[in-house]
């Protein structure tokens, strides 16, 4: 059961540092390409040798290409799946919220914490997730005789909670059921996050057996439209690039520190 719970989250986890990791090392070579051309240009030796310019350069370029390469590596169908997830999830949270259930449970010991805050009846659909995050399917299937059936929402929900403890029981049920059911939901705004969550599962499934798991996802992101804009460029393009600058601007600091230390750099 574990192994297929974080299936797509490890794979997720994984194309992401892979890309960042190449934006990286590809922003970093052409750095030193940059500065090897300073050293190797017929500028005057005052510049050409000034390590504060090298340094400068090598930010520069550095930056520069850190930027181009990150936009890159995550954008293209990659970036369009992340982008549907991230969207995916914080609609989750806020219907968690708005139901009064708090925000996604990260970890067993929260659901533990979370089912010991709430022994009361109620709150089905969160109730099932902390079960299901704490390990105990019995009881997560056991939920599912509480939930509402009134609306083609409440039915959507029934199914796809259903399905997916299926899934992590080790089936591989169909999920022309749910989609059907997506399409039954009249509010637009439900509709979109029910079509959404079909798409997760069949990601679910595709991590789970090693196959293509991002088309799925990648294949929603006109469906969500404005909604997701902007979403995967403060979330991971913003932050990676300042993070790894920071961290060059610092190995470069230390570098100047020692050269002036040294009498390399006067």
């Amino acid at each position: 059961m574990t192994s297929r719970l974080g299936a797509l989250s490890a794979a997720f986890s994984a194309e992401l540092f892979r890309r960042v990791r190449r934006a990286f090392l590809l922003s970093l070579g052409l750095a030193m390409l940059a500065v090897f051309a300073l050293g190797a240009s017929i500028l005057p030796d005052a510049y050409a040798t000034n390590l504060l310019l090298a340094y400068g350069v090598f930010l520069a370029v550095f930056g520069g290409a850190l930027a181009v390469t990150l936009l890159r590596e995550l954008g293209g169908p990659f970036g369009d799946a992340l982008a549907v997830a991230l969207w995916s999830r914080r609609e989750a949270e806020q219907n968690r919220r708005a139901a009064g259930a708090g925000r996604i449970l990260r970890n067993p010991a929260e659901a533990r914490a979370w089912l010991a805050a709430h022994p009361e009846p109620g709150m089905p659909a969160a109730r099932l997730s902390a079960h299901v995050m704490a390990g105990d399917l019995v009881a997560a299937r056991a939920t599912l005789d509480a939930y509402p059936t009134a609306t083609a929402t409440d039915r959507f929900e029934i199914l796809d909670d259903r399905w997916f403890l299926d899934f992590l029981e080790g089936g591989m049920p169909s999920l022309d059921p749910l989609a059907a059911a997506a399409t039954e939901i009249e509010d637009p705004r439900e509709r979109t996050f029910a079509a959404v969550t079909v798409a997760t599962l069949r990601a679910h499934a595709a991590a789970a057996s090693g196959a293509d798991w991002v088309s799925p996802l990648a294949g929603e992101r006109a469906r969500v439209g404005d909604r997701a804009g902007g979403i995967v460029g403060a979330r991971y393009v913003v932050v990676s690039w300042t993070l790894l600058m920071a961290i060059a601007s610092a190995l470069v600091g230390v570098a100047l520190g020692v050269g002036r230390i040294s009498g390399i750099w006067p």
